[in-house]
């Protein structure tokens, strides 16, 4: 017996997947690199963001930035490389470790190997890493980014919950230890004048986001 929502919520997961994989072929299409290694490329991300530790760094996020993204896309001044950051930012996920700075290092490697332009690379790299503060001196391409990246904190109530839930289960740590370095990230964002760095953000989803980790403090 069939189950028509579990096959039709698989066909939709199926044609999600090639949509992604078409796109990545084509934007990384541009500078001489074959197919096969494109994609290749492709199939290394995929294998990370599907992992099974992935409980919220996972392919959902990043489609979700990237759907973002493409309603933003007149915001973005280098598309190209915020494209690939995207990609990129959260490919290595090591709790304790320089994610961010092993990410940059592996979308410098991946994207070399492509036959990028250098100076993209570059600005690739930097997006990446202004993620490991989240804050951005000016409103540019990174303030946008990091916004966007951290876009799940005014979701609503349920996706929030879910956002939180699976950051915990990223996380093989006791119960105590995790919830002191959470509450102090937590408590980091709402010290600041704002959670967002773009007037954008700011007026939209700043309240949402306040009370979302208001909650979440009180939950922990």
């Amino acid at each position: 017996m069939k189950i028509k929502g579990a096959t039709s919520m698989k066909s939709r997961d199926t044609d999600q997947l090639h949509a992604l994989r078409q796109q990545w072929l084509a934007e990384s299409g541009q500078w001489g690199a074959s197919e096969d290694a494109r994609l290749q490329a492709f199939n290394r991300l995929l294998a990370s963001y599907t992992a099974a530790n992935r409980h919220y760094h996972s392919i959902g996020h990043i489609q979700h930035m990237l759907g973002l993204a493409a309603k933003m896309q007149a915001a973005i001044e280098n598309q190209q490389a915020f494209y690939f950051a995207i990609w990129f930012h959260d490919v290595v996920q090591l709790p304790g470790k320089d994610s961010e700075g092993l990410s940059a290092k592996r979308a410098h490697k991946e994207l070399t190997a492509l036959e990028l332009p250098v100076a993209l690379i570059s600005r690739v790299g930097e997006l990446i890493l202004a993620t490991k503060h989240h804050e951005a001196s000016k409103e540019d391409d990174a303030a946008l980014f990091l916004d966007i990246d951290l876009s799940i904190l005014a979701a609503s109530r349920s996706q929030y919950r879910a956002y939180a839930n699976g950051c915990r289960k990223e996380y093989s740590i006791p119960n105590f230890v995790y919830r002191h370095g959470r509450k102090k990230f937590l408590r980091s964002l709402m010290r600041r004048a704002s959670i967002f760095n773009t007037q954008l953000f700011q007026a939209s989803k700043e309240k949402i986001a306040r009370g979302n980790i208001e909650w979440e403090l009180m939950e922990l």
